[in-house]
């Protein structure tokens, strides 16, 4: 079990991209999943990061990351993206996701799949948005950052510039427009007039 005072140690030369961006522990590397339970430990980079939730972690205090069983070769992450832009150019299913187990492996693999595949196909997703897939959660937390990153540009708030469309047909397209928006607020505040 560990303990919840346990200081981490963030090592930002030694993270997976997933990791930096919050929706991958920093300890095991495992994606988080829905109902796993994951705490701040700290900023990198500017944003913050997150580890299991104590005794949650595969990864325990005298074991090191690599010899977790959820660790991934970056070679497995890579076909599983290719997979995915595969099917979605061939229009296949989302469910066709060949990774449905409930390992650390299978779901590294199927958040790998299914984020490539709503990256090529996001009105294809709907569902999965609806079942909380993180893969596809992630596309939305990337539609987040691109609204913070435009309003950090000093882009003007506008329709123009937010390349989401407002009244978007999907749960997933409506989800990355509110997204976007959310994002560039939490930078530049909207200057909304409620009065008369």
């Amino acid at each position: 079990m560990h303990d919840p005072n346990e200081r981490v140690t963030l090592d930002a030369d030694t993270f997976t991209d997933d990791q930096r961006d919050g929706i991958a522990c920093v300890r095991c590397g495992s994606a988080f999943a829905p109902g796993v339970a994951s705490v701040p430990v700290g900023i990198v980079d500017g944003g913050q990061v997150f580890a299991c939730k104590p005794c949650a972690c595969p990864v325990q205090p005298d074991q090191d990351a690599d010899t977790a069983a959820v660790a991934l070769p970056e070679t497995d992450r890579r076909t599983a993206r290719v997979w995915g832009h595969v099917a979605a150019r061939n229009r296949l299913p989302v469910t066709v996701c060949p990774w449905r187990g409930n390992s650390g492996r299978e779901r590294a693999l199927r958040f790998a799949w299914t984020r490539a595949y709503a990256q090529a196909r996001p009105d294809q997703c709907d569902q999965a948005l609806a079942d909380d897939e993180p893969g596809v959660w992630s596309v939305v937390w990337d539609a987040h950052v691109h609204g913070r990153d435009a309003a950090a540009a000093g882009e003007p708030l506008s329709l123009r510039v937010c390349p989401y469309p407002m009244g978007a047909e999907t749960a997933v397209g409506q989800a990355q427009f509110r997204a976007w928006c959310d994002g560039y607020d939490s930078v530049r505040p909207f200057p909304i007039d409620f009065g008369d």
